[in-house]
């Protein structure tokens, strides 16, 4: 594959036009992000806001977006800065991702310029931000460390610490990420120096150590500061009647594709497609795995195996180890002694999948647009200081996932919502106004046909529906 930069960075811009091409990301979480950041941005100033909600910063190991927010949230409204940060992420983790790939293979690297076909990825379409920012700080930090672990001595100790700590506050499973590579590819230096010199010396420590140094302080200092998050650890979901070990075995199936499929299926044939190709590559010995990088990836598995779904309140660590790895394993592969028509093939094939990958975000995300837009029309029928609670069908997961669409533009209105993702920087809701039942709220969003049943003593008149949600005010009275 070509290494002109040039052509690095029109395949790039290709990989993130559809960011910058629309104006609703239809991502899970996401819509809570920019809602918290609109309250952030505009509590002082926003009466009705003020009566629902207090903020104020705490230190945590989630910061991602809302640092590198901060920048652009006085110049641009929050959906811009939002759709900013991401894509400087997808840039930062494409450039990160062709750097480490020549950092490892200086004499065949060059895969790695397809790392948009993994951008928009599960943890992505889960709205995990602050978890994806992350990653892309994890990959210039491995890189950083990898080309200058030699000189981790002194004052760039300390700036290997520093690098450790800004990719924890990014997000603690991206620090994890990192840590985990550091440690596994010192591992396999040291096994190399060891197997060469067939005995222990302090000297080979010395290095280890220095890592281990570097991951360990920021995270005891992060940690230190940070309150406690006190949830329950659980293995396997059971959403139906499946046993445990169904349950078990579908999450990790899925969460092993989630680099590439996300219940589109466009997807599937994506999915088939890559593996396909690697798997060929692979046994033709075309693509040949940077020997330094096995030892991490192998723990990679492990871990991902072993690892809950919900670890101490946070839900799916182990569906996000494979969209962020996914990165770390495209740079592990150099070219092998193929021939030149060999290696084309391969990257023709690739940039095929690379053209299936942005046409199917395209697909899935046009269709998502008039749906979203009807939110935001509706809810300006909602008055401002005005309560409303909105209940999601379980076809609220589906495509595209409407579970917490309807947060952003209520925010934006000053109206209180109750579903907003509190405690992550320090938002909470003021006790006194806040409603206890629906009897308390001013207005009710159904949304994708929920199983309600309407409590005694109030009514509902429609004020508003669109293809996917009927829109009402609550009045007290018997209901109809």
């Amino acid at each position: 594959m070509s290494k002109n930069p040039l052509v690095i960075i029109v395949i790039i811009l290709f990989a993130i036009t559809p960011v910058i091409w629309f104006n609703y990301l239809p991502l899970i979480d996401y819509p809570d992000h920019l809602a918290t950041m609109q309250i952030r941005n505009t509590i002082h100033s926003n009466i009705n806001l003020a009566r629902f909600y207090e903020f104020r910063w705490i230190l945590t190991p989630y910061l991602g977006l809302d640092l590198l927010a901060t920048p652009f949230l006085p110049l641009f409204s929050v959906e811009t800065v939002g759709k900013i940060v991401i894509v400087l992420t997808f840039v930062l983790i494409c450039v990160a991702t062709v750097l480490l790939d020549q950092q490892l293979n200086q004499n065949n690297c060059g895969l790695s310029v397809f790392a948009g076909i993994f951008l928009y990825n599960g943890a992505f379409n889960w709205g995990w931000m602050n978890y994806i920012i992350g990653i892309g700080f994890a990959i210039v930090a491995f890189w950083i460390w990898v080309r200058y672990r030699e000189r981790s001595v002194g004052v760039s100790i300390v700036l290997f610490t520093l690098l450790g700590g800004i990719v924890c506050l990014m997000h603690f499973f991206a620090f994890l990420v990192y840590g985990v590579f550091v440690a596994g590819y010192e591992c396999s230096i040291f096994l190399e120096k060891l197997k060469v010199e067939r005995r222990l010396r302090m000297s080979l420590f010395r290095i280890p150590f220095r890592a281990a140094v570097s991951l360990i302080v920021p995270l005891l200092a992060i940690l230190s500061r940070t309150p406690s998050n006190h949830g329950q650890t659980v293995w396997g979901r059971s959403w139906g009647p499946q046993t445990f070990w169904v349950s078990f075995v579908e999450w990790k199936g899925e969460a092993l594709v989630s680099p590439l499929y996300f219940h589109h299926f466009s997807e599937k044939l994506l999915v088939v497609a890559m593996v396909a190709i690697l798997v060929w590559a692979l046994a033709t010995r075309t693509l040949v795995v940077n020997s330094r990088m096995l030892i991490p990836l192998a723990a990679f598995g492990v871990i991902f195996m072993v690892m809950p779904t919900e670890l101490l309140g946070w839900f799916g660590p182990d569906y996000r180890l494979p969209s962020g790895v996914a990165f770390f394993a495209l740079a592990s592969f150099g070219w092998g002694e193929a021939s030149p028509a060999r290696i084309n093939v391969v990257c023709l094939l690739l940039g095929f999948c690379l053209i299936l990958r942005v046409a199917s975000v395209f697909s899935n995300w046009q269709r998502a647009q008039p749906i979203i837009a009807e939110y935001d029309t509706a809810l300006q029928l909602v008055p401002p200081g005005s309560r409303l609670e909105f209940i999601v069908g379980d076809g609220g997961w589906s495509n595209p996932p409407l579970v917490h669409v309807p947060v952003l533009p209520a925010v934006k209105r000053g109206v209180y919502v109750p579903n907003i993702n509190y405690g992550e920087l320090g938002l909470v809701k003021k006790r006194d106004p806040v409603p206890s039942s629906i009897k308390d709220f001013d207005y009710l969003l159904e949304i994708r046909d929920p199983y309600f049943e309407i409590p005694a003593g109030i009514s509902l008149k429609e004020v508003g529906r669109g293809q996917t949600f009927r829109l009402y005010r609550i009045d007290q009275g018997t209901a109809k």
